[in-house]
């Protein structure tokens, strides 16, 4: 499910890197990983990798142990919900899925395999725990 969900971010956050240039990458990750670093208390996610985008994902796949994989999850989607109303910022990295659909996919993916949460993007956007779809 975790690549999964990497899969979703390359759809609704798009190109890492805008055009050919291979010196201004998307600042998504960026905006995603420092603020996660601080919250488990670490410099960067992953040691071993230079870009945000590669420390994102191999700590999210390899080393997030399941509450850090939930925030992250939360943290990224909303991110993605706020960078989705900027139609300049859509159109530089190729975008290639709105964040509904990315949210929707989310969701799916929770339910086909069983995880009771769910990412709601009405109100206040956030990741909820979902245990019975009768309650919900």
């Amino acid at each position: 499910m975790r690549v999964q969900i990497v899969r979703i971010w390359d759809e609704g956050f798009g190109d890492r890197y805008p055009g050919t240039t291979l010196n201004m990458s998307n600042d998504a990750y960026k905006e995603v990983h420092d603020p996660l670093a601080t919250e488990f208390g670490l410099l960067t996610l992953n040691e071993e990798t230079t870009s945000e985008y590669h420390s994102l994902t191999r700590f999210f796949l390899q080393n997030a142990t399941v509450e850090q994989a939930l925030g992250t999850i939360d943290v990224s989607f909303r991110y993605m919900l706020s960078k989705h109303s900027n139609r300049a910022w859509v159109s530089l990295y190729r975008v290639r899925t709105s964040a509904e659909q990315a949210i929707k996919d989310l969701n799916t993916r929770f339910l086909e395999n069983g995880v009771g949460y769910a990412f709601v993007a009405t109100g206040y956007p956030r990741l909820i725990r979902k245990d019975s779809e009768l309650l919900h």
